[in-house]
């Protein structure tokens, strides 16, 4: 049914559509017409895009709150599909509080200035996930928006909207913050890896190498979220693989937690009282860190849709193929070729402890120690897990764990097809860790050494390393390796 009504000149036309989506339930879909005069009531930060109706657009990764409502959006991607098939969908990404008040409008501005009026398509949020396993202050929450293939023949939205505002009640009540349309491009055959949230200080020497190994197997594009108390050594290594296109990062900006709901650490100093923000590097909040990066990856997984798979990783973890004519993505494709229907991949994973020391000279840091666990997930069985996943095909994605859409499975990828170590220390709790009889070589790292050395020659070292690395640079460009 279509219901019109129209209120005075100077205020604003409003058409009705109801109808219904077999996904997402009923949903109500508004088309206003705001005159400019209304528009210009709208307080005004900055001129964008027109200096007649100004839009403040944050930067990316930085969020808006949706009126008084305890919900902070950070992201908002275009699907084509789903939930409303052939319609117009938006998936929005960020935090809600538990148990409080989530609905809220979208406001999908369509154009300006249209015979003299402002074009706006209001939509009613759907909450698509909220994030429960633990109770922290801010949830990773998702949203969706969507009008459906039928409503759009009768409104102005099916010229594809670049912003979207919200409010708590309607349109006409929004504020001028909105975010940019993230449109999906598809990249065929491809492969990206989610880094979630890089903070605190990494060897950024290290960093180097691990992504000059993805480039090596034939990833794509990586994406992470940048703390602010990220150290600058890392920033510059994020610059330049931001430079050459192979990188994708945003500083993020958690919602602030609530004043009123207190956390206690206890240190060794005494006890530590946080305030409203928070970081990432000890002392933290840790369940609600962890609750940011299950964030971090469902927004990995939107924002990197239009690639073939993505991998949900750690700077210190690498897929190490069997075969020396498998990449990442041909061990994904494979695997997906024997399981269809397949949209979560689950890897076993090999720790190499550094604790146990070097086992070779090299100049690559990652093959100086290589000897591994003998068997795999050796930390806790399931919990040391990665995941990779196809990001149409999931509901929901965190750091070891994915959960397909009905019709879809989880495939364990072979493991007869890689070997997926990740170096880190022994942790405390690791009893046996020092055992000779845990360790065994892995030979397929040496494989790639000669290529990894070549590949980082090439690379302006000094630039992106700076003189802390001279003699990392100087070892690299003399290319030594010599098996001990």
């Amino acid at each position: 049914m279509v219901f019109a009504i129209l209120s005075s000149r100077k205020g604003f036309r409003l058409f009705i559509v109801i109808a219904t989506l077999s996904m997402v339930g009923f949903f109500w879909t508004v088309h206003l017409r705001l005159s400019l005069n209304n528009a210009k009531s709208i307080n005004p930060i900055n001129l964008y895009p027109t200096p007649i109706f100004p839009i403040n657009i944050p930067e990316r990764g930085r969020y808006i709150r949706v009126g008084q409502l305890e919900v902070a959006l950070v992201t908002a991607v275009y699907y084509n599909d789903f939930p409303a098939k052939g319609g117009f969908n938006v998936f929005l990404n960020g935090w809600a509080r538990y148990n409080h008040s989530v609905d809220f409008k979208c406001c999908f501005l369509s154009n300006v200035n249209y015979n003299n009026n402002i074009v706006l398509v209001e939509t009613t949020a759907f909450l698509y996930h909220m994030y429960s396993q633990w109770k922290v202050d801010m949830q990773s929450a998702e949203f969706s928006c969507s009008i459906s293939k039928k409503q759009l023949k009768s409104l102005s939205i099916n010229r594809i909207a670049n912003y979207v505002f919200f409010a708590e009640k309607s349109c006409k009540d929004m504020s001028n913050q909105a975010l940019k349309l993230e449109y999906r491009k598809t990249i065929p055959n491809s492969v990206g890896m989610c880094l979630k949230i890089s903070y605190g200080y990494v060897n950024p020497e290290l960093m180097v190498e691990w992504f000059e190994y993805q480039r090596l197997m034939g990833v794509n594009k990586v994406y992470t979220f940048l703390a602010k108390d990220l150290g600058q050594e890392a920033k510059t290594v994020f610059n330049y693989y931001q430079s050459i296109g192979f990188l994708e990062a945003d500083t993020i900006h958690p919602a602030p937690r609530n004043s009123n709901y207190s956390h206690l650490i206890f240190t060794c100093f005494g006890m530590l009282t946080y305030g409203t923000n928070r970081g990432f590097r000890l002392p933290r909040w840790e369940e609600q860190a962890w609750v940011d990066e299950v964030m971090a990856i469902n927004d990995c997984k939107h924002r990197m849709a239009g690639l073939s798979y993505i991998i949900v990783h750690d700077i210190d973890e690498f897929i190490l193929p069997a075969m020396p004519s498998d990449n990442i993505y041909t061990i994904l494709n494979k695997t997906c070729t024997q399981f269809p229907t397949a949209g979560a991949f689950e890897f076993d994973s090999h720790v190499t402890p550094l604790d146990w020391g070097p086992t070779r000279l090299s100049p690559l840091h990652i093959l100086r120690t290589t000897n591994r666990t003998t068997f795999m997930n050796w930390d806790g069985a399931d919990r040391n897990t990665r995941w990779g996943f196809i990001s149409d095909r999931i509901f929901f994605a965190k750091n070891n764990e994915v959960w397909p859409k009905v019709n879809y499975q989880t495939a364990r990828v072979d493991n007869n097809l890689y070997k997926l170590i990740h170096r880190r220390e022994c942790k405390i709790t690791w009893k046996q860790c020092n055992s000779t009889d845990l360790r065994v070589p892995e030979q397929s790292w040496l494989r790639y050494e000669t290529k990894l050395i070549q590949n980082i020659q090439k690379l302006p070292l000094t630039t992106i390393l700076g003189s802390k690395s001279n003699l990392y640079i100087a070892d690299m460009k003399k290319g030594k390796q010599t098996t001990t």
